[in-house]
C-alpha cells in the first residue's frame, strides 16, 4: 500500500522539523494520517522517522526544501517562476543559492541519504499511481494551498512583524478549515483527530511546532496530489532537475501563466480574496 511522507524541513540544526505520514486506504481514493512526529532534530532522526514509516512498498516523500541548488549566487529558475506566477499570491520563494547556504544544503545531504539508504530518489517522473514508486520530490505549502484551497492571498499565520496572536489565530482556523476542506478532494484527504485549531493559550515554542506539522500535513498531501494526478491540469512540476524544480497543484490559468510567462495577473484568475502582503518561503 502506497504512502506519502511530508517533512517541513528546518534550515539548521536549531529548529525543529515536522514530519507526517499519509496511507492510503485500499481500493479508495482517501489517505488517511497513520504516523506524524513535531519535532524532529537531526538528519538522523528523520532518516529514523522515515524508516518507521517505511513498509517496503511505495513511497512518496515531499520535502519543504531546496533538494536541487546549482548556483552559487542569485536564484533558481524555478523561484523566478514562482514569483511571476504565484507573486501576485503573495506565495513566491525567497531565492536560493549555494552562497546563501553555506554550501550545505540540507535538502541535498537528506535526498542523498534518502536514495543511498531507501532508495527512495529525488525524480518527478514516474508513472501516475504506480503503487511500488519510491521517489522523493521538492514542494512547497504556500502554492499549495493558494491552489487547494481557493486564496488569493496566502495565509498568515506565521509570526512576523506586525501579526499579532489573535490574527495569527484567525489564520490558524482557515489553515484548518482549508485542510478540512480536502475531504471534499480527489485524491480525499481523511483529516486526523488532531486537526484543529490552536488552543488560545497556546503560543511560543508550542505554536511554532503546531504550525510546522500543518505544513507538514500539506507537503504529504501534495506528494499524495502528484503521485495520483502526476503532470498535467490538476499538478505540475515547475522546473527541472538540471537547475532546481517544485511539484504543486495548478490551476489552468496559473498553468498558462507558467507557458507564458507573464505575470499572473495578466492571465484572469478568479479566486476567493484573503487578506496579506508578502511572500513566505
Amino acid at each position: 500500500m502506497v504512502r506519502t511522507i511530508g517533512i517541513d524541513l528546518a534550515w539548521g540544526r536549531r529548529n525543529t522539523t515536522a514530519a507526517v505520514v499519509l496511507e492510503k486506504q485500499g481500493d479508495a481514493d482517501t489517505f488517511v494520517v497513520v504516523a506524524e512526529e513535531k519535532a524532529l532534530t537531526d538528519d538522523e532522526s528523520i532518516l529514523d522517522f522515515v524508516r518507521q514509516a517505511d513498509t517496503g512498498g511505495g513511497l512518496v516523500v515531499g520535502i519543504d526544501a531546496p533538494l536541487d541548488v546549482p548556483n552559487e549566487t542569485g536564484e533558481r529558475p524555478v523561484e523566478a517562476a514562482l514569483r511571476r506566477c504565484f507573486g501576485p499570491y503573495q506565495a513566491g520563494a525567497h531565492p536560493a543559492n549555494r552562497r546563501l547556504y553555506g554550501g550545505d544544503i540540507r535538502g541535498e545531504r537528506l535526498a542523498e541519504r534518502l536514495a543511498a539508504e531507501f532508495a527512495i530518489y529525488n525524480d518527478y517522473e514516474f508513472a501516475v499511481g504506480d503503487p511500488n514508486i519510491r521517489r522523493c520530490l521538492e514542494v512547497f505549502p504556500h502554492p499549495a494551498q493558494v491552489v487547494l484551497f481557493g486564496l488569493t492571498r496566502t495565509l498568515k499565520y506565521k509570526a512576523r512583524s506586525g501579526r499579532d496572536l489573535a490574527s495569527r489565530q484567525a489564520e490558524f482556523a482557515r489553515f484548518v478549515a482549508g485542510l478540512s476542506g480536502l475531504s471534499g478532494q480527489t485524491p480525499a484527504l481523511s483529516p486526523p483527530e488532531w486537526l484543529e485549531p490552536p488552543a488560545i493559550d497556546l503560543r511560543g515554542m508550542a505554536l511554532k511546532r503546531y504550525e510546522d506539522r500543518l505544513d507538514a500535513l500539506v507537503c504529504a498531501y501534495v506528494a499524495a496530489y502528484f503521485w495520483w494526478w502526476g503532470d498535467g491540469d490538476r499538478c505540475t512540476v515547475i522546473g527541472d532537475r538540471a537547475t532546481g524544480y517544485v511539484v504543486t497543484p495548478i490551476t489552468p490559468a496559473l498553468r498558462l501563466c507558467l507557458e507564458s510567462k507573464k505575470p499572473a495577473s495578466q492571465a484572469r484568475i478568479s479566486m476567493k480574496k484573503l487578506s496579506g502582503d508578502d511572500s513566505e518561503r
